[in-house]
């Protein structure tokens, strides 16, 4: 399984970095995090972030260069601002720490975490995450971080069997994988079977109709392009909708799928 997509903002920017980790913090920033949910159903606080994270700072004597924060996102996603600019400033020598309340704060993705463990080597930048007591500038901080690189390859791992056993155990059963091809949705009273898509069986017809004329895949595909008839991923922007990878045209694969299943789009 592939490791969690990078996003752009995250990836290191810094290669001339000193090492800032081999010797004492001086400025640091702060960064504080709380989803709707938790502050909702925990009464989780920015305010009493950022009153840990000053009073923090004051004591070990830091330069706080500021606190940035996301309110209302997840700490699963990411993609967030606030994240984003705690780590330019980081990246950019602006501080040489980010300091949060708790290493969640960050991200609740463990293998995000190695990753920014990585980024801050590269750098010269450090984590300090108060209520774990880590100090990533510290032999134990940075034992720390290899071992949370450890646990993540160990859930990774683990994470592929599940997904693989969960896939065998899907097949065994004849359950489909993937997204429905075109002329199919997935059924509403057999969890993972097919059952056919009514809105798109006249193109299923038209096309079994063509092919049964003597046209070749290839052909089939101009006819329907030439008469302008929408694909899937042409109706779903449309409808607002997630589009799908292609460029919006019919192509003589998706044509041969189509004439592969048994469903001819009659009524």
């Amino acid at each position: 399984m592939r490791s969690p997509a990078q996003p752009t903002a995250l990836r290191p920017k810094r290669t001339d970095a000193t090492s800032k980790t081999e010797r004492a913090l001086r400025t640091v920033v702060g960064y504080v995090r709380v989803s709707t949910e938790e502050q909702a159903e925990h009464g989780v606080s920015l305010d009493a972030q950022r009153h840990r994270i000053t009073a923090y700072a004051e004591a070990r004597g830091y330069e706080l260069k500021g606190i940035v924060e996301d309110a209302g996102l997840s700490g699963t996603d990411n993609d967030r601002p606030g994240l984003t600019e705690a780590l330019r400033r980081v990246a950019e020598g602006e501080a040489d720490a980010i300091v949060v309340t708790k290493l969640d704060r960050l991200s609740r993705d463990l293998l995000l975490i190695v990753f920014l463990g990585q980024r801050m080597d590269d750098e010269g930048w450090s984590i300090i995450s108060i209520d774990e007591g880590y100090d990533f500038s510290t032999p134990h901080g940075r034992m720390m971080a290899h071992l949370l690189g450890t646990l993540a390859q160990y859930e990774r791992g683990r994470i592929v069997d599940r997904i693989i056993a969960a896939n065998d155990e899907r097949r065994r059963r004849g359950d489909w994988m993937g997204a429905p091809p075109y002329g199919w949705r997935w059924s509403e009273t057999e969890k993972g079977r097919l059952a056919p898509e009514p809105s798109e069986a006249p193109t299923v017809a038209l096309v079994h109709d063509l092919a049964g004329a003597g046209l070749s895949h290839r052909a089939i595909a101009r006819e329907l392009n030439e008469r302008a008839i929408p694909t899937r991923e042409v109706m779903r922007r449309a409808a607002g909708k997630k589009p799908m990878p292609g460029d919006g045209l019919w192509s003589h694969k998706v044509v041969g799928d189509i004439l592969a299943r048994k469903n001819t789009g009659a009524a």
